[in-house]
Protein backbone atom coordinates (compact mmCIF):
# COMPACT_ATOMS: atom_id res chain seq x y z
CA UNK A 1 0.00 0.00 0.00
CA UNK A 2 1.41 3.52 -0.85
CA UNK A 3 -0.32 5.72 1.37
CA UNK A 4 0.68 9.03 3.21
CA UNK A 5 -1.06 11.15 6.06
CA UNK A 6 0.93 14.37 7.25
CA UNK A 7 0.03 17.00 9.47
CA UNK A 8 1.49 20.35 9.47
CA UNK A 9 2.04 23.92 8.28
CA UNK A 10 1.84 25.32 4.95
CA UNK A 11 5.36 26.93 4.62
CA UNK A 12 4.99 28.71 1.31
CA UNK A 13 2.21 30.95 -0.77
CA UNK A 14 0.88 27.89 -2.87
CA UNK A 15 2.43 28.09 -6.18
CA UNK A 16 -0.74 27.92 -8.71
CA UNK A 17 -0.19 27.00 -12.74
CA UNK A 18 -3.15 26.65 -15.43
CA UNK A 19 -2.32 24.05 -17.79
CA UNK A 20 -3.26 24.31 -21.72
CA UNK A 21 -6.02 21.75 -21.02
CA UNK A 22 -7.38 23.14 -18.62
CA UNK A 23 -6.65 21.65 -15.60
CA UNK A 24 -5.01 23.52 -12.68
CA UNK A 25 -2.26 22.02 -10.55
CA UNK A 26 -0.93 23.36 -7.08
CA UNK A 27 2.48 23.07 -5.59
CA UNK A 28 3.30 23.91 -1.80
CA UNK A 29 5.45 22.70 0.99
CA UNK A 30 4.22 21.91 4.58
CA UNK A 31 6.71 21.46 7.91
CA UNK A 32 6.08 18.69 10.28
CA UNK A 33 7.43 18.71 14.05
CA UNK A 34 8.54 15.60 16.16
CA UNK A 35 10.19 15.89 19.12
CA UNK A 36 12.27 13.50 21.43
CA UNK A 37 14.33 13.37 24.06
CA UNK A 38 18.39 12.40 23.36
CA UNK A 39 21.16 10.83 25.56
CA UNK A 40 21.58 14.09 27.34
CA UNK A 41 18.29 14.33 28.79
CA UNK A 42 17.62 17.66 26.25
CA UNK A 43 14.47 17.66 23.76
CA UNK A 44 14.95 18.30 20.35
CA UNK A 45 12.80 19.17 18.06
CA UNK A 46 13.03 17.98 14.59
CA UNK A 47 11.52 19.58 11.20
CA UNK A 48 10.94 17.74 8.40
CA UNK A 49 9.68 19.42 4.73
CA UNK A 50 7.55 17.58 2.78
CA UNK A 51 6.58 18.59 -0.77
CA UNK A 52 2.95 18.33 -1.74
CA UNK A 53 0.63 18.45 -4.86
CA UNK A 54 -2.68 18.66 -5.92
CA UNK A 55 -4.74 18.95 -8.88
CA UNK A 56 -7.81 19.94 -10.60
CA UNK A 57 -10.71 20.69 -7.74
CA UNK A 58 -8.41 20.56 -4.94
CA UNK A 59 -6.01 22.87 -6.60
CA UNK A 60 -8.72 25.20 -6.38
CA UNK A 61 -9.58 24.56 -3.13
CA UNK A 62 -6.49 25.18 -2.11
CA UNK A 63 -5.95 28.38 -4.07
CA UNK A 64 -9.15 30.06 -2.51
CA UNK A 65 -8.97 29.11 1.34
CA UNK A 66 -4.94 28.30 1.87
CA UNK A 67 -1.95 30.84 2.60
CA UNK A 68 1.13 30.49 4.78
CA UNK A 69 1.18 29.07 7.72
CA UNK A 70 -2.20 27.27 7.68
CA UNK A 71 -2.66 24.00 9.35
CA UNK A 72 -3.69 20.93 7.05
CA UNK A 73 -4.23 17.24 6.74
CA UNK A 74 -2.94 15.67 4.10
CA UNK A 75 -3.63 12.19 2.55
CA UNK A 76 -2.13 10.75 -0.52
CA UNK A 77 0.52 8.86 -2.77
CA UNK A 78 4.39 8.81 -2.56
CA UNK A 79 5.73 9.20 -6.07
CA UNK A 80 9.64 9.29 -6.96
CA UNK A 81 10.85 11.71 -10.24
CA UNK A 82 14.22 10.56 -11.22
CA UNK A 83 16.53 11.86 -13.87
CA UNK A 84 19.92 12.61 -14.97
CA UNK A 85 21.33 16.09 -14.41
CA UNK A 86 23.72 18.19 -16.96
CA UNK A 87 26.63 16.98 -15.18
CA UNK A 88 25.62 12.99 -15.77
CA UNK A 89 24.68 12.52 -11.46
CA UNK A 90 21.59 11.23 -11.09
CA UNK A 91 18.88 13.36 -9.27
CA UNK A 92 15.66 11.75 -7.75
CA UNK A 93 12.99 14.42 -5.83
CA UNK A 94 10.20 12.82 -3.76
CA UNK A 95 6.54 14.77 -3.66
CA UNK A 96 3.19 13.54 -2.14
CA UNK A 97 0.14 13.69 -4.41
CA UNK A 98 -2.61 14.86 -2.32
CA UNK A 99 -6.32 12.72 -2.84
CA UNK A 100 -7.75 14.07 0.63
CA UNK A 101 -7.34 17.04 2.58
CA UNK A 102 -9.13 18.82 5.24
CA UNK A 103 -8.05 22.47 6.76
CA UNK A 104 -7.80 22.37 10.45
CA UNK A 105 -8.88 25.37 12.57
CA UNK A 106 -10.55 27.08 9.74
CA UNK A 107 -13.42 28.61 10.17
CA UNK A 108 -15.85 26.31 7.74
CA UNK A 109 -14.06 23.29 8.33
CA UNK A 110 -13.91 21.36 5.11
CA UNK A 111 -12.99 17.42 4.20
CA UNK A 112 -12.18 16.92 0.68
CA UNK A 113 -11.37 13.89 -1.81
CA UNK A 114 -9.81 14.20 -4.70
CA UNK A 115 -12.65 12.76 -6.93
CA UNK A 116 -15.56 14.98 -6.44
CA UNK A 117 -18.11 11.74 -6.34
CA UNK A 118 -15.77 10.81 -3.23
CA UNK A 119 -16.77 13.96 -1.33
CA UNK A 120 -17.89 13.67 1.76
CA UNK A 121 -19.65 16.13 3.97
CA UNK A 122 -20.64 15.27 7.51
CA UNK A 123 -22.61 18.13 10.01
CA UNK A 124 -21.42 21.66 8.52
CA UNK A 125 -18.51 20.13 6.79
CA UNK A 126 -18.94 21.05 3.16
CA UNK A 127 -17.37 19.15 0.30
CA UNK A 128 -16.60 21.14 -3.13
CA UNK A 129 -17.19 20.04 -6.04
CA UNK A 130 -16.62 21.93 -9.56
CA UNK A 131 -18.30 21.10 -12.77
CA UNK A 132 -16.87 20.20 -15.75
CA UNK A 133 -15.16 23.41 -18.04
CA UNK A 134 -13.34 23.47 -21.30
CA UNK A 135 -10.13 26.32 -21.44
CA UNK A 136 -11.01 27.84 -24.63
CA UNK A 137 -9.33 31.26 -25.82
CA UNK A 138 -11.92 33.95 -26.04
CA UNK A 139 -12.14 36.44 -28.31
CA UNK A 140 -11.26 40.19 -27.55
CA UNK A 141 -13.22 42.41 -29.52
CA UNK A 142 -16.78 40.97 -29.37
CA UNK A 143 -16.33 39.33 -25.64
CA UNK A 144 -18.50 36.81 -24.37
CA UNK A 145 -20.70 36.93 -21.52
CA UNK A 146 -18.17 35.32 -18.62
CA UNK A 147 -16.17 31.98 -20.08
CA UNK A 148 -18.05 29.16 -21.83
CA UNK A 149 -18.96 26.55 -18.52
CA UNK A 150 -18.53 29.58 -15.76
CA UNK A 151 -18.55 28.27 -12.70
CA UNK A 152 -20.49 30.01 -9.84
CA UNK A 153 -19.04 32.63 -8.28
CA UNK A 154 -16.73 33.69 -10.86
CA UNK A 155 -16.81 37.41 -11.83
CA UNK A 156 -15.00 39.81 -14.12
CA UNK A 157 -14.31 43.67 -14.56
CA UNK A 158 -13.71 44.79 -18.14
CA UNK A 159 -12.36 48.23 -19.04
CA UNK A 160 -11.95 48.89 -22.49
CA UNK A 161 -10.56 52.38 -24.46
CA UNK A 162 -10.61 52.26 -28.41
CA UNK A 163 -9.75 54.47 -31.48
CA UNK A 164 -11.39 54.65 -34.73
CA UNK A 165 -10.51 56.61 -37.30
CA UNK A 166 -13.00 57.88 -40.21
CA UNK A 167 -12.92 59.85 -42.94
CA UNK A 168 -13.49 63.03 -41.32
CA UNK A 169 -13.42 62.32 -37.79
CA UNK A 170 -12.10 60.12 -35.36
CA UNK A 171 -14.27 58.03 -32.66
CA UNK A 172 -12.68 57.48 -29.16
CA UNK A 173 -14.55 54.41 -27.17
CA UNK A 174 -14.60 53.45 -23.61
CA UNK A 175 -16.35 51.31 -21.96
CA UNK A 176 -17.21 49.54 -18.38
CA UNK A 177 -18.24 45.91 -18.05
CA UNK A 178 -19.08 43.36 -15.02
CA UNK A 179 -20.04 40.21 -16.08
CA UNK A 180 -20.67 37.16 -12.82
CA UNK A 181 -22.10 33.74 -12.59
CA UNK A 182 -24.73 33.37 -10.15
CA UNK A 183 -24.64 29.67 -10.83
CA UNK A 184 -22.99 26.98 -13.05
CA UNK A 185 -22.57 27.57 -16.39
CA UNK A 186 -24.76 30.98 -16.22
CA UNK A 187 -23.61 34.32 -16.95
CA UNK A 188 -24.80 37.66 -17.19
CA UNK A 189 -22.98 40.90 -18.09
CA UNK A 190 -23.97 44.73 -17.60
CA UNK A 191 -21.95 47.13 -19.94
CA UNK A 192 -21.46 51.40 -20.40
CA UNK A 193 -20.25 51.42 -23.56
CA UNK A 194 -19.36 55.58 -24.38
CA UNK A 195 -18.51 57.19 -27.91
CA UNK A 196 -16.62 60.42 -28.12
CA UNK A 197 -16.80 62.08 -31.53
CA UNK A 198 -13.73 64.80 -32.68
CA UNK A 199 -13.54 66.02 -35.90
CA UNK A 200 -10.52 66.05 -38.23
CA UNK A 201 -11.38 68.27 -41.37
CA UNK A 202 -12.66 71.87 -41.33
CA UNK A 203 -16.29 72.36 -41.67
CA UNK A 204 -17.27 68.75 -40.91
CA UNK A 205 -20.40 68.17 -38.59
CA UNK A 206 -19.75 64.87 -36.29
CA UNK A 207 -22.29 62.79 -33.99
CA UNK A 208 -22.10 64.05 -30.60
CA UNK A 209 -20.56 62.46 -28.39
CA UNK A 210 -23.01 60.04 -25.74
CA UNK A 211 -23.48 56.90 -23.97
CA UNK A 212 -24.41 54.69 -26.38
CA UNK A 213 -26.74 52.31 -24.37
CA UNK A 214 -27.25 50.38 -21.32
CA UNK A 215 -26.70 46.68 -22.29
CA UNK A 216 -27.81 43.78 -20.51
CA UNK A 217 -27.04 40.09 -21.46
CA UNK A 218 -26.94 36.43 -20.46
CA UNK A 219 -25.12 33.51 -21.42
CA UNK A 220 -25.64 29.60 -20.58
CA UNK A 221 -23.43 27.12 -21.78
CA UNK A 222 -25.79 24.06 -22.89
CA UNK A 223 -22.73 21.62 -23.55
CA UNK A 224 -19.09 21.12 -22.15
CA UNK A 225 -17.62 17.87 -23.42
CA UNK A 226 -13.88 17.86 -22.30
CA UNK A 227 -13.02 14.46 -24.06
CA UNK A 228 -13.89 16.62 -27.62
CA UNK A 229 -12.79 20.04 -25.92
CA UNK A 230 -15.89 21.74 -26.68
CA UNK A 231 -18.10 23.88 -25.46
CA UNK A 232 -21.96 25.11 -27.00
CA UNK A 233 -23.81 28.22 -25.61
CA UNK A 234 -26.54 30.35 -26.42
CA UNK A 235 -27.47 33.72 -24.97
CA UNK A 236 -29.46 37.28 -25.76
CA UNK A 237 -27.90 40.76 -25.65
CA UNK A 238 -30.30 43.63 -24.89
CA UNK A 239 -29.22 47.10 -25.26
CA UNK A 240 -31.94 50.18 -24.52
CA UNK A 241 -30.17 52.53 -26.81
CA UNK A 242 -29.54 56.19 -25.42
CA UNK A 243 -29.62 60.09 -27.13
CA UNK A 244 -26.80 62.27 -27.16
CA UNK A 245 -25.51 63.91 -23.90
CA UNK A 246 -26.77 67.43 -25.18
CA UNK A 247 -30.32 66.56 -25.78
CA UNK A 248 -31.15 64.64 -22.03
CA UNK A 249 -32.96 68.07 -21.41
CA UNK A 250 -34.75 68.32 -24.74
CA UNK A 251 -35.53 64.20 -25.47
CA UNK A 252 -35.89 61.50 -23.89
CA UNK A 253 -33.20 59.67 -22.89
CA UNK A 254 -33.74 56.39 -24.41
CA UNK A 255 -34.29 56.48 -28.29
CA UNK A 256 -34.39 52.48 -29.00
CA UNK A 257 -34.08 48.99 -28.28
CA UNK A 258 -31.92 46.27 -29.78
CA UNK A 259 -32.49 42.86 -29.20
CA UNK A 260 -29.65 40.46 -30.39
CA UNK A 261 -29.92 36.67 -29.35
CA UNK A 262 -26.91 34.74 -30.31
CA UNK A 263 -25.06 30.95 -30.49
CA UNK A 264 -21.39 30.44 -29.55
CA UNK A 265 -19.87 27.21 -30.81
CA UNK A 266 -16.12 26.77 -29.49
CA UNK A 267 -13.62 24.21 -29.74
CA UNK A 268 -10.17 23.79 -28.54
CA UNK A 269 -7.43 21.34 -31.01
CA UNK A 270 -4.79 19.85 -28.89
CA UNK A 271 -3.39 21.71 -26.75
CA UNK A 272 -2.81 25.26 -28.09
CA UNK A 273 -5.22 26.12 -31.08
CA UNK A 274 -8.92 27.41 -30.41
CA UNK A 275 -11.75 28.08 -32.61
CA UNK A 276 -14.66 29.68 -32.21
CA UNK A 277 -17.93 30.75 -33.60
CA UNK A 278 -20.20 33.32 -32.46
CA UNK A 279 -23.42 34.25 -34.57
CA UNK A 280 -26.83 35.58 -34.53
CA UNK A 281 -29.56 38.39 -36.17
CA UNK A 282 -29.20 42.20 -34.48
CA UNK A 283 -32.44 44.04 -34.54
CA UNK A 284 -32.77 47.49 -33.99
CA UNK A 285 -36.18 49.60 -32.91
CA UNK A 286 -35.97 53.03 -33.19
CA UNK A 287 -38.96 54.67 -30.86
CA UNK A 288 -39.37 57.85 -33.13
CA UNK A 289 -40.12 55.85 -36.89
CA UNK A 290 -40.64 52.73 -34.89
CA UNK A 291 -38.64 51.05 -37.73
CA UNK A 292 -37.14 47.90 -37.42
CA UNK A 293 -33.55 47.86 -38.69
CA UNK A 294 -31.92 44.00 -38.94
CA UNK A 295 -28.76 42.95 -40.07
CA UNK A 296 -26.94 39.40 -39.10
CA UNK A 297 -23.57 38.81 -37.63
CA UNK A 298 -20.85 36.11 -37.83
CA UNK A 299 -17.95 36.77 -35.74
CA UNK A 300 -15.09 33.93 -35.98
CA UNK A 301 -12.17 33.63 -34.54
CA UNK A 302 -8.20 31.31 -34.50
CA UNK A 303 -6.16 31.77 -31.58
CA UNK A 304 -3.02 30.20 -30.83
CA UNK A 305 -2.49 30.01 -26.30
CA UNK A 306 1.39 29.57 -25.11
CA UNK A 307 2.05 26.39 -23.21
CA UNK A 308 1.24 27.10 -19.02
CA UNK A 309 -0.37 30.36 -19.50
CA UNK A 310 -3.21 32.85 -20.63
CA UNK A 311 -1.24 34.59 -23.22
CA UNK A 312 -2.39 34.27 -26.95
CA UNK A 313 -2.23 35.61 -30.63
CA UNK A 314 -4.96 35.45 -32.83
CA UNK A 315 -7.49 36.98 -35.54
CA UNK A 316 -10.93 37.66 -35.17
CA UNK A 317 -13.72 37.87 -38.08
CA UNK A 318 -16.04 40.55 -37.23
CA UNK A 319 -18.88 39.67 -40.45
CA UNK A 320 -21.88 41.57 -41.18
CA UNK A 321 -24.97 40.41 -43.51
CA UNK A 322 -27.51 42.95 -44.63
CA UNK A 323 -30.07 42.48 -47.43
CA UNK A 324 -27.44 42.33 -50.40
CA UNK A 325 -24.31 44.39 -48.50
CA UNK A 326 -21.61 42.34 -46.90
CA UNK A 327 -18.80 43.87 -44.61
CA UNK A 328 -16.18 42.96 -42.60
CA UNK A 329 -13.25 43.63 -39.88
CA UNK A 330 -10.03 41.75 -39.55
CA UNK A 331 -8.71 42.09 -35.95
CA UNK A 332 -5.43 40.96 -35.04
CA UNK A 333 -5.09 40.78 -31.37
CA UNK A 334 -3.40 39.21 -28.23
CA UNK A 335 -3.71 39.22 -24.72
CA UNK A 336 -1.11 39.17 -22.16
CA UNK A 337 -1.39 38.41 -18.31
CA UNK A 338 0.38 41.29 -16.00
CA UNK A 339 -0.92 39.61 -12.91
CA UNK A 340 -2.68 36.65 -11.72
CA UNK A 341 -5.52 38.17 -12.52
CA UNK A 342 -4.81 40.82 -14.42
CA UNK A 343 -4.69 40.55 -18.25
CA UNK A 344 -4.74 43.15 -20.65
CA UNK A 345 -5.56 42.61 -24.32
CA UNK A 346 -4.91 44.78 -27.62
CA UNK A 347 -6.66 44.74 -30.96
CA UNK A 348 -6.57 46.35 -34.21
CA UNK A 349 -9.04 46.89 -36.71
CA UNK A 350 -8.57 46.12 -40.41
CA UNK A 351 -12.24 47.19 -42.17
CA UNK A 352 -11.98 45.28 -46.16
CA UNK A 353 -14.09 48.24 -47.11
CA UNK A 354 -12.76 51.52 -46.39
CA UNK A 355 -15.73 53.90 -47.52
CA UNK A 356 -16.03 55.53 -44.17
CA UNK A 357 -14.16 53.72 -41.62
CA UNK A 358 -10.32 52.99 -42.12
CA UNK A 359 -8.03 51.53 -38.95
CA UNK A 360 -8.77 51.31 -35.50
CA UNK A 361 -7.62 49.75 -32.20
CA UNK A 362 -8.93 48.57 -29.39
CA UNK A 363 -7.40 47.96 -25.43
CA UNK A 364 -9.00 46.22 -23.06
CA UNK A 365 -7.94 45.41 -19.51
CA UNK A 366 -9.69 42.37 -17.89
CA UNK A 367 -9.79 41.75 -13.93
CA UNK A 368 -10.96 38.45 -12.44
CA UNK A 369 -11.21 38.43 -8.78
CA UNK A 370 -10.53 35.54 -6.79
CA UNK A 371 -14.11 33.81 -6.48
CA UNK A 372 -14.81 31.61 -3.12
Amino acid sequence: MNKAVLIGNVGNAPEIKTLESGSKVVSLSIATNESYTNKAGEKVEQTEWHRIEAWNYLATAIEQHVKKGDRIYIEGKIGTQRWTDDQGYERNSTKIRASRIEFLGYRREQILNEEPKQTKTTGNKKGIKEPAKVLHAEPLYIDLIRDLGARKGEKEWNIGFGITDNKSYDIYNALVEYEWAPIDRLGFEIELPFSFYYPTEQNTLAPQSKLNSLKLATQYTFLVAEKAKTSLAIGYIHEFEMNEFNHYKKETVFTGNIFNPFFVAAKRWGQNFHTLLYSGPLLEQHFKSQNIHSLWQINSNFHYMIDGTRNFIGVEFNKQLQQSDFDMTIRPQMRVGIADNLLIGIVTGIPIKRENERFSTFFRLIYEPKHK
